[in-house]
Parts: C-alpha cells; structure tokens; sequence
C-alpha cells in the first residue's frame, strides 16, 4: 500500500457530490523544452519522466437528482444565437462573450504562424509538441468559455428550454487553419455541456435550422440582405427597425416568430419562400386561398409595396412572389406570378376565391396579430 500526501482547494471543496472509492492515474510525458509544476517550471532533458497527476472521482448521481428537484425555471423558452463578435446572445437582449473574436483572432496569430514556420522547414504541424500544445489550449479556452456563457444564463435566466441554432463558429476575419480547427471542436463542446446541464438541472435543448434568421427582421418579417449594415447592427429596410444584429437572430429562432418549422428539413429555397409570404400576408397583400393579385391588396399595402421607390423592388428575394409588379396601384395584373400558380393549385380546379380589400389598418396592429 502506497500513501500519498494530496493538498486540497477550495474549488474541490465546495464540488458537490460523494467521494468515489476509486481514482484516475494520468502520466503526462515530458515535453522536450519543460513541464510546469505548481507555480514553476522546469526545464527536463530528453528521457526523463514527466509528471503523474491523481484525480479523485466523485460520483454526481445523487448531487445531480436534488439539483434538478430544486431548479425552478423562470422562463420557459429561451432562444440562443452564437457569433463571433458576441460569442452568445438571446432573444432576452443578453449579449455574452463580447471579447470572444479578440481572443480566436490572438489563437489564430500564434497557431497559423508557428505551423508557417515549421512548414517552411518540411515539418508538419500535428508532429510539433508545441503546436499540439496551441491547439490544446484553444480547445480549452473554448469549453471554458461556451461552459461560462451557459452557466451564466442558467444563472440569470433559468430557462426550462433552449433552442439554439447549430453552431458554426467559422468567420471570414479568421484564418482556413482555424475555421477548420473551430469546426472540429466548437460541436464536440457545446454537445457535452448541454448533456450536463441536462443532467445537472434537467434542461433541455433543441437546435433549429438559422436560415435566413440573420436577415430576417424579428418585428415585421421583412427579408433582406441589405437589413445587415454590419456585423453588430441590424436596420430594418420595411419598418425601420434598429436592433443588435445577433439579438435580432435569436428571436427569429422561436417558433413564434419564424414563418416556418425551423426543426423541420427545409431548403434554402423553401425557407426562403415561406419567409417571404409570411410577411406578405402580415401586409395584408396574399391570404391562404387567394390568388396573389395587386387589385385586392390594401391602398396602404399597395402604396408601400409596388412603387419603384420601394424596398420591395429592388429587393430579389421578393421578385419571385411579387412577380413583374407596376407602378399603377389599381390596374389589375393580367399575368399570373409564380406564387399565384401556386396558390392556385392549392385550391385545385375550382376558380379562386375572392375577397373584398380590407379597410386600412396601421403597420404595426398587422404585425402585432401575425
């Protein structure tokens, strides 16, 4: 029998759970340049030994059960969007993580710039100690941060669910070495703390599709590219909106702000026309079963829409739906547009219906009911 001496802290102090009958014996080999002990470092020759760490195990089943039995929700749903000039934010307006693309950019400088320099002398990066060791601590620097930025909203929020759209931490302003290297561990990351706050607190989690969520305006539905005037800001081109960018992602991530089921398979495509006839139909232009005709729009629906000043116009998204659209309000189009063919085929055979324009309204008790 061997007796070690192990000096305790205060964070295994206050760690929740019993003590296990067993241990970890992890053996670190020595580097060739040093190792750190402690608060030193010491430099070792080639062949000697590195260090051996203890771990002592807890087991967490009965921790886990009372924490979910104590944990009360305070809101039902919370939706997440990640990016890179804010790591987190929610349809709540939280904004985490505002210092994240400082931090990659710093991991990609030196991780991008030692493998240029060990490529130049015919070595390949993955054989470096030293570069494994950069990857290694971006690795960690991202399980560290995405574990704060969770916690921090379990802390402040205490949602029952959380929707998220699927991760995706690549960025133009970062190198292909790093995007790679974002996409091999950013998942593997986010899916193992979700798996703890499941069985930590009981919450659950769902991630959705995010198309067009980004250029989608989370107060009248408006889709456009022009509505991103940068990576922070968001303006809507329709009703004028001004939000934080990635906010206004993270509520067109719930269900009852997106035209479609964003859990469900959908293409580009499709997504895109949903999007689109959804907030036709909140301008009170189309309704389900009506063939899609300026005539039966509202004057106020057909003043915003079919003058060549409008945003619609030069808008391509809308070109499908809104077909060859002309300046006079109340001439009839003769030709029928794609979106009113199908439409039409909905309704089978039998002639379309017609309903009687609506007496105007104002925008926002349209986008308010829809």
């Amino acid at each position: 029998m061997i007796h070690l001496p192990v000096k305790s802290h205060g964070r295994f102090r206050s760690r929740s759970g019993d003590l296990a009958k067993t241990i970890q014996l992890i053996e670190r080999p020595a580097g060739p340049r040093s190792i750190k002990l402690g608060r030193w470092t010491h430099r070792l020759a080639d062949g000697r030994p590195g260090e051996l760490v203890i771990g002592l195990v807890s087991d967490m089943k009965a921790a886990f059960r009372e924490g979910r039995k104590a944990y009360a929700p305070r809101c039902k749903e919370l939706c997440v969007d990640f990016g890179l000039r804010t790591m987190l934010a929610t349809d709540q307006g939280d904004l985490l993580g505002r210092a994240w693309i400082e931090q990659l950019m710093w991991h990609d400088a030196r991780i991008s710039g030692l493998a240029a320099e060990l490529q130049a002398r015919s070595i390949r990066p993955n054989r470096s100690p030293r570069y494994r060791a950069m990857v290694e601590s971006l690795r960690g620097y991202i399980e560290t941060s995405v574990g704060q930025a969770l916690n921090r909203l379990v802390a402040i929020r205490a949602p029952a669910h959380l929707v998220l759209e699927r991760l995706d931490f690549r960025g133009a302003d970062l190198s292909r070495r790093m995007n790679r290297l974002l996409t091999n561990c950013d998942r593997s990351v986010l899916r193992a703390k979700l798996k703890d706050l499941k069985e930590r607190f009981g919450i659950t989690s769902a991630e959705v599709n995010p198309a067009w969520s980004s250029q989608t305006c989370s107060c009248c539905g408006y889709v456009s590219k022009a509505n991103c005037k940068a990576q922070d800001r968001f303006v809507c081109g329709a009703c004028g909106t001004t939000i934080h960018a990635d906010v206004n992602g993270s509520r067109n991530l719930g269900g009852g702000r997106s035209a479609f089921d964003r859990a469900a398979r959908m293409t580009r495509a499709e997504s895109l026309q949903a999007t689109v006839i959804r907030h036709l139909e909140r301008l009170g232009a189309a309704r389900e079963g009506v063939v899609l005709d300026p005539a039966l729009w509202r004057a106020r629906t057909r003043a915003r829409v079919i003058p060549e000043r409008s945003a619609y116009v030069s808008n391509r998204y809308f070109g499908e739906a809104l077909g060859s659209v002309i300046p006079d309000p109340g001439r009839i189009v003769e030709r029928e547009t794609p979106l009113a063919r199908r439409l039409k085929s909905n309704r089978g055979a039998s002639e379309p219906e017609t309903v009687a324009a609506q007496p105007t309204q104002h925008l926002a008790a349209d986008v308010s009911k829809g």
